[in-house]
């Protein structure tokens, strides 16, 4: 499979060679190649490193791709293929290729499976793989090149342009390589304790600066064959700032905030006739830039809506 990959690849890049620059055709082969290349790489290297761009990596890498981008579309615009990164056909195939990987995260169970390729080629685990951060790189570059290019002439309309495709950049950045800085840890609770530690994936104990103590797991059951139909948990928050603790209700869907974790009820169980339940806490060091990401791409498009429909009442 490695040889037939690397063959298929190898056919593709001197076929996108031989092409003219402004040949259309390179929007079908350039992802294929890439998606060829992706393939190519999870078989060999197995998951994409993403914890390699932990904090402060990732702001560099960043930094660098937007300064690569800057200094390639000044110094060398009339390239072959910058000409193409900075084409609609470019965008157009950039946002098809990255649309059918993550199409496949929903149809795909994210989970373990029973089937060996799906585990080999990480199709139970896409956002970790080389042909997801393959298409992540190939639209931040093509959407790079996009907003460089509609800065000049820099006026109001392109301004708006910036505003809006710049808030996507950003978003797409940090939802994705700053997803390395996402901690995810799971904390069992029974009922009547304290507790104030929680454990990754792979088992490594964490020491919070709360604690969690469940006061009481209410379920409520179906009048007809009593099956829960709904629970929640009662705990109480016990943190630096408020040693007496406070209590709150934990629902599923509807996770509290303790200082920067989201706290999820992800489940229940009974041993030794006492209820424990199974609390998830995230922390997304980059929130927050995903909303501002999402504001600019908001603000952008209501003001490229008021200007467009300003043009056509001017024209009449």
């Amino acid at each position: 499979m490695d040889a037939l990959f690397l063959f298929s690849t190898f056919i593709l890049i001197l076929y996108i060679c031989r092409m003219n620059k402004n040949s259309k055709r390179a929007a079908f082969i350039i992802p294929g190649i890439l998606l060829h290349i992706g393939i190519l790489f999870q078989i060999i290297f197995d998951k994409f490193p993403l914890h390699f761009f932990e904090y402060p990596l990732n702001i560099i890498t960043g930094a660098e791709l937007l300064a690569l981008i800057v200094l390639l579309y000044i110094f060398f615009k009339q390239n072959k293929i910058i000409v193409f990164f900075k084409s609609g056909y470019a965008a157009l195939s950039s946002i098809a290729l990255f649309t059918v990987i993550t199409t496949l995260i929903a149809i795909i169970p994210q989970e373990e499976s029973k089937i060996s390729f799906v585990n080999e080629l990480s199709l139970n685990e896409i956002t970790y793989s080389w042909y997801y951060a393959i298409s992540v790189l190939y639209l931040l570059v093509c959407l790079g090149f996009i907003i460089i290019k509609r800065l000049i002439p820099f006026n109001y309309k392109n301004i708006l342009f910036f505003i809006n495709h710049f808030g996507l950049w950003l978003v797409l950045f940090s939802a994705n390589l700053g997803h390395a800085d996402k901690i995810s840890l799971n904390m069992m609770i029974p009922e009547g304790e304290k507790v104030w530690y929680a454990f990754n994936s792979n088992g490594k104990r964490y020491d919070l600066n709360y604690a969690i103590e469940l006061i009481e797991l209410k379920l409520e059951s179906s009048t007809k064959d009593s099956s829960i139909t709904k629970y929640e948990a009662n705990v109480k928050i016990l943190t630096n700032q408020n040693q007496n603790g406070y209590n709150a209700d934990i629902l599923v869907n509807k996770p509290i905030n303790i200082n920067d974790w989201k706290i999820y009820l992800n489940g229940y169980f009974k041993k030794n006739n006492k209820n424990i339940v199974i609390l998830t806490l995230v922390k997304d060091k980059w929130l927050y830039v995903t909303y501002f990401g999402f504001i600019l791409v908001f603000i952008g498009s209501i003001l490229l809506i008021f200007n467009k429909n300003h043009l056509i009442r001017t024209k009449q």
